[in-house]
């Protein structure tokens, strides 16, 4: 493989670890217009970190950790509001960071970090792409699989089964933010420099239309679509306006025919929340004939 080659599918990888961290905030009912400035910052405490302090495990650490700390901001401001305001509040909260970036001469302002070192190949980025796909799954078997889908629907019936909705929506953006910084180290390390250019909201509009075709509750739809979609675009030659117009042509056409995604489902349902670590709920929430896995019991005397 040559290396243009190799370089492109890095991209096509750094787009899908950005593209499974948007997908698990819809899971949650957050539409995140924000999540490229989350990454952007990440890769930015990991160039500064490598500049100063010369130690590459310990950049990797700080722009995972700027991620998660940007993303647990951005879930405070928004554990309130829902729906179209918390996106919009994404998208405002996303440019303020670009700014507030692009004034900060020790990061560079305008022009940004420059000289870094190229350190990540495409053998560090299928590494990392494996780690998210591996979180993913592992959060599949906790309770927290159960909780984004009520946080989205109904916290009043998270809250009622014993559960913490705030807890839970910050977790999700935790974890969120995590996968965000790792996709903004890449870049970083792999470019050779950070841009506030890289946190502008079309990379994270990208992201979300990779995010819904793929299937926000799939843990490998936006990936592969990520994949599939980045290297087309890449390889195709097409300017951005054209890539622009193509994938909004796509994304009109799946919520039309398969609203669920490519790889995902069409609708979410309850299943055993015993089984995943969830308490029964209350008889106020649900009767008990309807609660899965409940098995009625017959009168005694």
């Amino acid at each position: 493989m040559s290396a243009a080659s190799q370089y492109i599918l890095l991209l096509s990888i750094i787009n899908a670890i950005g593209a499974w961290s948007v997908a698990f905030c819809i899971r949650g009912g957050l539409l995140s217009a924000s999540h490229a400035a989350i990454a952007g910052a990440g890769g930015y405490a990991a160039g500064w970190t490598i500049l100063h302090a010369n130690n590459y495990f310990l950049a990797w650490l700080a722009g995972i950790g700027a991620g998660i700390v940007l993303a647990l901001v951005l879930g405070l401001a928004t554990v309130r509001i829902r729906g179209l305001l918390a996106a919009v509040a994404t998208l405002v909260l996303g440019e303020a960071l670009i700014a507030s970036i692009s004034g900060i001469q020790a990061l560079g302002a305008d022009i940004g970090l420059t000289g870094l070192p190229l350190r990540v190949g495409l053998d560090q980025g299928i590494v990392a792409l494996a780690v998210v796909i591996v979180l993913g799954m592992v959060v599949y078997k906790t309770r927290l699989s159960i909780q984004l889908p009520l946080l989205a629907n109904s916290r009043d019936v998270l809250a009622s089964v014993g559960s913490r909705p705030t807890s839970s929506y910050l977790a999700m953006m935790a974890i969120s933010g995590a996968a965000a910084g790792i996709a903004g180290v890449l870049n970083a390390f792999s470019a050779g420099l950070v841009q506030p250019s890289d946190l502008a909201i079309d990379t994270s509009l990208t992201w979300l239309i990779y995010a819904v075709v793929g299937g926000a509750f799939s843990n490998i739809g936006p990936i592969v679509v990520a994949l599939a979609m980045t290297e087309i675009e890449l390889q195709s030659g097409l300017g951005e306006p054209a890539q622009l117009l193509i994938n909004g042509a796509v994304l009109i056409v799946v919520l039309v025919v398969r609203p669920g995604g490519l790889l995902g489902r069409h609708s979410t349902r309850l299943v055993d929340t015993r089984r995943r670590g969830l308490r029964g709920p209350p008889t106020s929430a649900f009767s008990r004939a309807r609660w899965p896995g409940r098995r009625s019991r017959a009168p005694t005397e």
